[in-house]
């Protein structure tokens, strides 16, 4: 089907979205922060990211802008506990930033993978 790369600091996360993709036949490249993220772009493409938001060192935001800045095309769905930091609300932001789609966490798997699949039909 499709690569799909999905950026999160938290293991648990990151191994659910890789078996719940995985099981809908996609390829999944998991990283952990923003900066592995930009290498794992660099070295492959990917037709769609799922980012999280909130991370240390690089934050969501940043690795969604510079990600979109590489490749205009990719397709990104931003996550996030909700809620606002600084009195941002965090995916406005990010959808501000390139952000394809947004969702808030807990993931709700259903959502994600109509998301994932209305997003990757669009690209064909």
């Amino acid at each position: 089907m499709a690569r799909i790369l999905v950026i999160d600091d938290e293991g648990q996360v990151r191994d659910m979205l890789q078996e719940m993709l995985g099981a809908a036949g996609h390829e999944v490249t998991l990283v952990g922060d923003g900066n592995s993220a930009l290498a794992a772009q660099r070295d492959s493409s990917f037709a769609l990211a799922i980012a999280d938001i909130l991370m240390p060192g690089m934050d969501g935001l940043e690795t969604i802008q510079r990600m979109r800045s590489r490749d205009p095309e990719l397709k990104i769905v931003a996550l996030s506990g909700g809620g606002s930091f600084r009195r941002m609300d965090l995916l406005e932001r990010a959808s501000g930033v390139g952000a394809t789609a947004t969702m808030t966490k807990p993931v709700d798997m259903e959502e994600l993978l109509t998301i994932v699949s209305d997003l990757l039909r669009q690209e064909q």
